[in-house]
């Protein structure tokens, strides 16, 4: 993750996804943002790059991937799980969560903890992986052992005292080619996270970027290999 999230088309689209969207739901030159798994930390850096006058927390399981994360961000991350977050309640002013929830954890306490660390009328961004149908060789191989479609997600969220202000999946122009590669031609047990050949890299870069436009409207697309929200605390 760490050696390809700055320049993998993937992690690309995600991070331009979530950072459109906090400046379309939030204040991103005044806000205190969690990075609530933050992995080795290619969303802080490039909110870090987009908006430096934020104040960024990170918060990540492995103690390894929070030095790098450290490192890359210059944000204050701490070793820990999203389901016992150590901050006072109403801290942030949003939360951002990045395909965390499908691995094996107590969800509804993750959410909890969502919601109790925002402050009133604060922002979550979720991201998740879509339908369980397509559980595969990628989600065994990086420890993942569930995927969402939109709706179940946003029951979920609502059940914990969000609100959905937008929701959609996107990956979607290429959605074909991942159900394909996914199931009927699966690549054994390594994970997807690699280096792409460098035209495949460009063209899956160039649809990213018209999905990211097509979301920055307000679209919502009814299918995909993600799904992604924007919720706010009532």
């Amino acid at each position: 993750m760490s050696s390809v999230e700055e320049s993998m088309w993937w992690y690309q689209t995600l991070h331009q996804i979530v950072a459109n969207a906090t400046m379309r739901y939030a204040d991103p030159n005044s806000m205190t943002l969690l990075d609530a798994g933050c992995g080795t930390g290619g969303m802080l850096k490039f909110f870090r790059y987009r908006y430096p006058s934020a104040s960024l927390y990170g918060l990540e399981l492995m103690p390894e991937a929070c030095e790098i994360a450290r490192l890359k961000s210059g944000a204050e991350v701490q070793s820990g799980s999203i389901e016992h977050i150590a901050y006072s309640d109403s801290f942030f002013d949003v939360v951002v969560s990045l395909d965390v929830l499908g691995y094996d954890l107590d969800r509804d306490l993750a959410i909890s903890e969502f919601h109790r660390v925002l402050k009133p009328g604060g922002t979550l961004l979720l991201n998740l992986a879509a339908y369980q149908w397509l559980h595969s060789y990628h989600d065994k191989a990086v420890g993942q052992t569930s995927r969402f479609t939109l709706s179940a997600v946003n029951r979920m969220l609502e059940r914990h005292g969000f609100r959905k202000v937008y929701g959609s999946y996107w990956n979607f122009l290429l959605f074909p080619l991942m159900v394909l590669r996914r199931k009927l031609f699966p690549a054994g047990s390594a994970s997807d996270v690699k280096p792409f050949h460098p035209v495949l890299d460009y063209l899956f870069r160039k649809t990213g970027f018209l999905e990211t436009l097509i979301l920055d409207k307000g679209i919502a697309v009814p299918f995909g290999g993600s799904v992604f929200l924007v919720m706010r605390k009532k």
